[in-house]
């Protein structure tokens, strides 16, 4: 996701150009992992381009329940200064930049995508779960509960059946 700003760099400061975002975001395995779009604002600074956008991303997450793979739409509010190499003052300042993304390059290139990745996992869950009645997996043999019931087969009432065991032992002490 670059964006040519030559033009509006060349223009004066205050000048605005509004650009449609669109395409995936894929993390450090190479898999897309989001799916972004939306409108971005983008003004002409005294050192660079603020970019501004509320944009919708489709994240492709793991319920944190029963592991199972599903997609959440997320709200992606994005605030960023890049700045111009040209405005920058010197080299450590330019290294400090490149290393956040926030560089705008020689050529008057602008690459929204690192920070539109950071934006998108800053604003996934924490702990995903595919709905909130999720039963997860059991904690005996790790069945998939909301595929199939639980395959343990023990006796009622001895002391390998869960809590169930747990709880008559207690009762008897």
């Amino acid at each position: 996701m670059h964006f040519n700003v030559a033009q509006l760099l060349s223009g004066p400061v205050g000048a605005v150009r509004e650009r449609q975002v669109s395409g995936g975001l894929d993390w450090a395995d190479g898999q897309i992992k989001a799916v972004i779009s939306g409108p971005v604002q983008m003004m002409h600074t005294d050192r660079g381009v603020l970019v501004r956008g509320t944009l919708c991303a489709v994240v492709n997450l793991e319920c944190v329940r029963c592991l199972n793979q599903f997609e959440e739409k997320v709200s992606v509010a994005l605030e960023e200064e890049y700045i111009s190499a040209h405005q920058t003052s010197g080299r450590v300042e330019r290294q400090a930049l490149r290393a956040d993304n926030l560089l705008i390059d020689s050529n008057n290139l602008l690459d929204l995508e690192p920070a539109l990745r950071e934006y998108a996992s800053l604003n996934s869950p924490l702990k995903p779960v595919c709905r909130p009645d999720c039963p997860g997996l059991c904690s005996r043999c790790g069945a998939d509960l909301t595929q199939t019931g639980c395959l343990c087969v023990t006796a009622e009432g001895s002391e390998e059946s869960g809590l169930s065991g747990l709880l008559a032992k207690y009762r008897t002490a």
